[in-house]
């Protein structure tokens, strides 16, 4: 199941979606570099919450292609070209690869 939260979405209602949801997995994206930061900050309080340690975290957009070296920085678990290999690496991260 997927569940859309939105842009501009504040860091502690994107945390309480994830906890709401029970999710294995959250998808960010960004596509300019001032969106990295407050990015970075979402991942930051997922990771800090009482259930967002063990969830994993996908990036993806334009400025992870640019910049890979983004995605260890924000504290990703990984990133993605596309949708397609979004979903295959939730799946891998999921079943602990």
């Amino acid at each position: 199941d997927t569940f859309y939260i939105g842009a501009n979405t504040p860091a502690t209602a994107i945390v309480d979606a994830v906890q709401q949801h029970n999710a294995d997995v959250l998808a960010l994206s960004a596509t300019m570099t001032y969106h990295v930061g407050p990015l970075r900050s979402v991942i930051t309080a997922l990771r800090a919450s009482a259930g967002g340690a063990g969830v994993r975290v996908i990036v993806g957009g334009r400025i992870f292609l640019l910049d890979p070296s983004l995605v260890e920085w924000v504290g990703a678990d990984g990133s993605s070209a596309d949708a397609g290999q979004a979903v295959g690496m939730a799946e891998q991260l999921v079943a602990g690869g």
